[in-house]
């Protein structure tokens, strides 16, 4: 009742199956050692082994499939390429691994997730939360923004720019999409947008010092 009720619930997670799955298993291994039992009791001793064979092979076979599940949590990239591989069709795990890619400084590859993600994304438009596809664009940004930031390419700036707009577009909430486009504002001297934006962060919050930092920094710069 507590994992599972008319309350809607993300079913995705794994942990959700746990307590559910105890009785499950009690009643299973109750029914095994009833087995067990009837026929020892009538002394069907090859019966019995038998049971007991295959009892012990469907522990073993747990114990590995247990094992085998950990090595898929050995990191975040292999967890979420197993997510991918199980739900191709889910834009989710696609911007979970492109945001493990970006911590990693990987920012090609990070793009390469998000234009797979994008692309399922336009071939069903109503499948999918607006917030996750504005997640899409966000990350995108914050690749182009790291280009802009290791090669001043303007043009990456400029595409930074747009993914960031865009991700507004989707979900006006993002703060850090705010944050974003008046830091990138800001290092085109572009002030009267850069304040803007971060008029706009200060709207979804307005407790991160970093915040106050920029805007204090961007009207210096206009004095």
């Amino acid at each position: 009742l507590i994992e599972s009720t008319f309350i809607p619930l993300e079913l995705y997670f794994e942990h959700r199956n746990y307590l559910p799955s105890v009785f499950i298993f009690f009643a299973l291994a109750y029914y095994l050692l009833e087995i067990l039992n009837y026929y020892l009791s009538r002394k069907k001793v090859f019966i019995h082994s038998l049971f007991v064979v295959v009892i012990t092979f469907f522990i073993i076979s747990e114990g590995n499939a247990t094992y085998s599940r950990n090595d898929i949590w050995k990191n975040e990239v292999s967890l979420l390429s197993d997510a991918i591989e199980k739900a191709p069709a889910n834009i989710r795990p696609y911007i979970s691994i492109s945001t493990e890619f970006l911590r990693l400084q990987q920012f090609d590859t990070a793009l390469d997730y998000l234009r797979r993600a994008e692309q399922l994304y336009k071939k069903n438009m109503k499948g999918y939360q607006d917030n996750w596809v504005g997640l899409i664009y966000h990350n995108a940004g914050v690749v182009y923004l790291n280009k802009y930031m290791n090669d001043r390419d303007p043009e990456n700036a400029d595409k930074a720019i747009l993914l960031h707009n865009k991700s507004i577009n989707f979900n006006p909430g993002n703060w850090q999409s705010h944050a974003n486009l008046g830091r990138l504002y800001f290092m085109k001297d572009d002030l009267a947008n850069a304040e803007t934006a971060m008029e706009n962060v200060l709207l979804v919050n307005d407790n991160d010092p970093e915040i106050y930092n920029l805007y204090g920094r961007i009207f210096y710069a206009g004095d």
